[in-house]
């Protein structure tokens, strides 16, 4: 059997024909299904690893880092703006869906929750219009936070204060939403400048939101308004710095995905115990479902209570739709099933895919399939070097998961007949 080499287990990946590679490997369905007698007597805690466990340090970015890395590629002394995400209710009216904060604002904060504005400005003058080039550079960082009321408390527990939202973020000074005119003018905004913000539309109401939030201060609000509508917007270099700020991760940002994936991989491993246990029981199987909740009850477990996206389980003629989210039918012994699943840490999310049968025992024609595909990952991570394009690496995989399957007899058509769902961060090897 084709294995990866040790060093690239911990790494995420996945594939659309039968995914799977590294420790991770065929062996490890098989030692599953071994297991599922003794592994159904085991707590999941003891079975956790110790590289995931909640004990050790968990990493965390530096989010100051990131603003000043968002600031070195904007002109200095502009006003930059970036919202957090919104609250959505689940029916119009109440209860709130879980919520998952705006990435761009998580990444110059660290706040997870809603309702946030974070204003930001690099003064090359140190802020007192000195001479730039003996006075050093100075970032500001002002946070806005909603306001809530004492009702919302009851309903939703208490707020952090303004002192302890500044210890948390390090933001220089935090004002509530209905004290724009002061965040302003802490931020030095002047009637006219540029103001940079996203391109979403988050960043495009904040005047009508705090309109809502200052009619108990008039003239503030009035004030406020003004000065906002004087601003000249600009909704497009943003996104540009953003992207190209956090293409390039920390080493900080790496540790975060190493957790992301640690925790991920185990649930996954959790996820072919659940399998092989249900292969065993009574009924003979498992639905979809099912082994979607263990993945997710191994990571919440962790403390990972996010999901990078919305978890694909499918068994049988399931598994072959890319994007196949009902994770409701049921899956027999012999079948395979596909997971793709990732949890994230931080907003660092692991994507990892793997298939398997569900009581851990391969026929000859889809172990041979998933030998061919477990090949060809490896191949391609092992040409994954600085300086490479990832589009040649990906043509090559395609070619070669072609060439494996047509000497398999699994397709008999021309190898430049392939799927559309090209290799990439996300993908490794696929063909139809």
């Amino acid at each position: 059997m084709a294995s990866c080499p040790p060093s690239l287990a911990s790494s995420s990946s996945s594939s659309r024909v039968v995914a799977s590679r590294g420790a991770r490997s065929r062996r490890a369905v098989a030692a599953a299904a071994d297991a599922a007698t003794t592994s159904s007597r085991s707590t999941p805690s003891k079975r956790s690893s110790k590289q995931s466990s909640p004990s050790l340090p968990l990493p965390a970015p530096s989010h100051a880092s990131h603003r000043a890395k968002v600031l070195d590629a904007l002109p200095a002394n502009k006003l930059v703006h970036v919202p957090a995400g919104r609250e959505q209710t689940r029916n119009g009216v109440e209860g709130h869906a879980r919520f998952r904060q705006e990435p761009s604002f998580l990444y110059l904060t660290g706040v997870e929750d809603p309702g946030y504005h974070a204003l930001l400005r690099r003064d090359d003058d140190g802020g007192d219009g000195g001479d730039a080039t003996t006075t050093p550079s100075r970032d500001r960082f002002v946070l806005v936070a909603p306001r809530r009321d004492v009702e919302h408390e009851v309903w939703c527990g208490a707020q952090p204060s303004a002192e302890a939202l500044r210890a948390r973020t390090g933001a220089d000074a935090v004002f509530y939403d209905d004290e724009w005119s002061d965040a302003l003018a802490a931020m030095g905004a002047r009637e006219g400048e540029t103001i940079f913000r996203p391109g979403h539309d988050l960043a495009r109401d904040v005047v009508d939101d705090s309109s809502k939030a200052t009619n108990n201060r008039e003239a503030s609000h009035q004030t406020h308004n003004s000065l906002l509508a004087s601003l000249r917007v600009d909704r497009t270099a943003l996104d540009r710095v953003l992207a190209r700020a956090r293409h390039v991760k920390t080493e900080d940002e790496i540790d975060c995905l190493r957790r992301a994936n640690a925790v991920s991989g185990d649930a996954h491993a959790e996820v072919m115990r659940a399998a092989a246990i249900a292969a065993k029981s009574a009924r003979g199987g498992v639905h979809e479902y099912e082994l979607e909740a263990a993945f997710q009850a191994h990571c919440m477990r962790e403390g990972l209570l996010h999901l990078g996206y919305p978890s694909i389980v499918g068994g049988g003629r399931n598994a072959a739709t890319l994007h196949y989210e009902r994770n409701d039918a049921f899956v027999a012994p012999r079948e395979l099933i596909l997971i793709d699943a990732g949890a994230e840490w931080r907003g660092y999310t692991a994507d990892i895919t793997r298939t398997f049968p569900v009581g851990g025992v391969f026929d000859a024609i889809r172990k041979d399939v998933y030998e061919a595909v477990l090949d060809v990952q490896c191949a391609a991570i092992d040409a994954c070097r600085a300086g490479i394009n990832w589009r040649a690496i990906g043509e090559s995989a395609k070619v070669r998961t072609a060439q494996r399957l047509i000497d398999l007899g699994v397709i008999k058509r021309d190898r430049r007949v392939l799927s559309s769902h090209h290799t990439g961060p996300r993908t490794t090897a696929s063909a139809w």
